[in-house]
C-alpha cells in the first residue's frame, strides 16, 4: 500500500511537515554515474525543515527519480562517472 505525504517521517530531523519538490536541475548517482543531474520535471517529498529527500519505496519515489535519470541521461545531461 502506497505511503501518503502527509504519514511520512523525515529520517534526519523526524518532522512531518513533507511537500512534493521539482528536483530538476539537482544531481543523483546512479549505477557507474557518480553524478548526474536531471534535467526533466521530477517530483519528491522533501522535508520543509531541513531539505532531506524522503522516498516513499520504489514502486513510487524510486521509480519516479530512475525514470527522470535515464531521461536525462537520453537528453545529454551533465554526469560524472566514478
Amino acid at each position: 500500500m502506497p505511503v501518503s505525504i502527509e504519514k511520512l517521517r523525515c529520517g534526519e530531523c523526524g518532522e512531518r511537515k513533507m511537500e512534493l519538490t521539482n528536483v530538476k536541475g539537482q544531481s543523483f548517482c546512479y549505477k557507474s554515474y557518480s553524478s548526474v543531474k536531471l534535467i526533466v520535471d521530477c517530483y519528491i517529498p522533501q522535508c520543509k525543515k531541513c531539505g532531506n529527500h524522503c522516498f516513499r519505496g520504489w514502486s513510487q519515489d524510486c521509480k519516479r527519480v530512475d525514470s527522470a535519470i535515464e531521461q536525462s541521461l537520453e537528453l545529454g545531461t551533465d554526469t560524472t562517472n566514478f
